[in-house]
């Protein structure tokens, strides 16, 4: 008998239509119902499908597998349908066919599982990267992990999961906004320890993990992670919008996780919108995560722990970093601490992310084997476990009642798609930094409608020098394009423009900087007095969780001779820190005084 008769002997026609049209079949293969009827599989790769019109036709491509499942293994067991798919084998024999246990037979994916250890799954939000344009809203990984793991953060030889644009990260802005926007990148899954993962992001990067470990029975884990095993020879086409990172670590999660992780409200999707929809904006997690830990980076461990010192400890750690000629031991020795040690762990995570010369790596080779000579310190560091997920949403629609001493009373439609500014009650964000896109304003006065603005970008990272931690801080910049009205006086004065400053920065107090800007701003358009400008500006602002508030003022100065100097500046409030919702009052100057009223709502 035929292996794909006997494969219809094992599943009735009944079990085949059940099968092929059930929800976990559907994701198995990636396949989606088209907007004029039938379906069509997201993955593009040619070899994944068994049958001919497999990416078109599910039950096809579920009689092919039964098929290869029935065929007897050869000596080259991985070429074998079961170890080539063992997602699907494993679905299979959880529907109640009787299929092997593709653990038992398949080497390659044995040793993927670690030999059956793994045991359960994270999914981790890694915060955004301003640097690189495809970080810069998050980044999501899955993680594996063993059985009699004590604790599931620091065992690093757990097996992570990526998913990614192939040959994005070397793409500057705007080709990298391009190619994304149009599918121009194709995209897999792939596959490292965790480790590499973990020195990457949180030593080189300097970004925050959050890892949630999902409430998964036994089967469960062992079908998610069977399934990601086969997806990794398989490959989409990447979108930068939506069909992203976030998109399809969600829709592999949806195999197990029994609701949308996908906003459906939304034609775009950010990581931290997988983490709303995954916990349902319960401040534990809800049903579905069994705990989530918070790895740090390690400047943010650098500042946390200096920060938790003793003031003796503090100035010993600021004499070690401004004297590096001085020997650490001598520099102890001159005033002896009660717990070295806490110090010295300071002193290490310092020199672990600011270390970039052979100098500094000998102080942190000195810091180390100094540290090895003492015992484990006795002083607790506070650990702040606020999670990204209880933060504001980061799609925004605000409306604000005007009131302009030019123009008169209006009302201006904002709509931000993403992501946050200085005032958001964000959690997971990088300190002290904007991120919008597709930011437009409407205002509605004497019943006319106008387009205000539309910034197609805007990122600000203030990297503000830390005023109670030594060393620390950097460049601060702003990048900003799109078209806006002249200024306030005016509401039908579109102009394009495009906009690079640099500066520095300085946080007084947690939550609290003041900086200063200087930017080159190019203008086009009819409505534009002059094509470059200068546009010196200084700002503060304060952000609690509870309420936030920016002030910025400069001049925006014309290069041609007969230019003249014009004053701005704008003060906004912050009141209310909802997931879905706050109230802001701001009042502005340019060349007209304007207040606003404005209730956001979040989603």
């Amino acid at each position: 008998m035929s292996g794909a008769a006997r494969a219809e002997l094992a599943a009735s026609a009944a079990d085949i239509t059940r099968i092929s049209e059930s929800e976990e079949w559907r994701i198995l293969g990636r396949w989606k119902r088209g907007a004029f009827g039938g379906v069509k599989s997201d993955i593009i790769s040619d070899g994944f499908f068994l049958a001919e019109d497999g990416r078109k036709n599910p039950e096809a491509e579920l009689r092919a597998t039964l098929a290869g499942l029935a065929a007897p293994m050869t000596e080259q067991p991985e070429a074998h349908v079961l170890c080539r798919y063992p997602g699907r084998a494993t679905f299979l024999r959880q529907q109640g066919l009787a299929v092997a246990d593709p653990l038992d037979q398949c080497p390659a994916f044995s040793e993927f599982l670690d030999g059956g250890a793994t045991d359960s799954v994270s999914v981790l939000f890694i915060s955004g990267y301003l640097s690189n344009p495809g970080s810069a809203f998050g980044h999501l990984l899955m993680r594996f992990h063993s059985a009699g793991d004590d604790e599931p953060v620091e065992n690093v030889l757990d097996r992570a999961i990526n998913y990614g644009a192939a040959s994005s990260e070397d793409d500057a802005l705007l080709p990298y906004l391009v190619k994304g926007l149009f599918g121009g990148y194709q995209s897999t899954y792939s596959t490292i320890q965790f480790y590499h993962q973990a020195q990457r992001y949180r030593e080189i990067e300097l970004r925050t993990i959050w890892q949630y470990r999902l409430d998964l029975t036994p089967e469960e884990t062992r079908l998610v992670t069977a399934h990601v095993y086969e997806l990794l020879k398989s490959e989409n086409r990447y979108y930068f919008m939506r069909q992203n990172c976030a998109y399809r670590i969600a829709e592999t999660l949806e195999l197990v996780v029994d609701r949308d992780l996908v906003p459906n409200t939304k034609l775009w999707v950010t990581p931290i919108d997988v983490f709303h929809q995954l916990t349902g904006d319960e401040a534990d997690g809800g049903d579905e995560i069994a705990d989530f830990k918070r790895l740090a980076s390690r400047e943010t461990l650098f500042l946390e722990g200096y920060r938790a010192l003793e003031a003796d400890g503090r100035a010993f750690v600021d004499r070690v970093i401004a004297a590096p000629d001085v020997s650490v031991r001598a520099t102890l020795a001159q005033a002896p601490l009660d717990d070295p040690s806490a110090a010295y762990n300071v002193l290490l995570d310092h020199y672990a992310y600011a270390a970039d010369t052979p100098e500094e790596d000998a102080r942190l080779e000195e810091v180390t084997i100094e540290r090895f000579k003492l015992p484990p310190s006795t002083a607790p560091v506070p650990e702040r476990q606020v999670p990204p997920h209880t933060g504001q949403r980061p799609s925004l629609v605000q409306v604000s009642a005007l009131a302009n001493d030019t123009l008169g009373e209006g009302t201006e439609l904002r709509i931000r798609p993403a992501y946050f500014d200085f005032l958001s009650a964000t959690v997971g964000t990088v300190p002290y930094s904007e991120l919008a896109m597709a930011d437009t304003r409407l205002v509605i006065r004497d019943g006319k409608v106008d387009l205000r603005s539309l910034e197609a970008v805007r990122v600000t990272n203030l990297s503000p020098r830390t005023a109670d931690a030594p060393d620390a801080g950097g460049l601060a910049w702003r990048v900003r394009f799109g078209a806006e009205d002249r200024d306030l006086a005016c509401d039908q004065c579109l102009l394009g423009y495009g906009e690079f400053g640099v500066g520095k920065a300085y946080e007084l107090a947690e939550g609290v900087a003041l900086y200063g800007l200087v930017s080159g701003r190019i203008e086009a358009g009819r409505h534009s007095e002059s094509l470059a400008h200068i546009r010196p500006a200084a700002g503060f602002v304060i952000n609690r969780r509870a309420a936030a508030f920016q002030i910025e003022g400069g001049i925006l100065q014309g290069l041609d001779e007969d230019d003249e100097s014009r004053l701005f500046g704008k003060a906004e409030l912050r009141l209310g820190a909802g997931q879905r919702w706050d109230v802001r009052v701001s009042t502005a100057y340019d060349e007209a005084l304007e207040t606003a009223f404005s209730l956001g709502f979040y989603w």
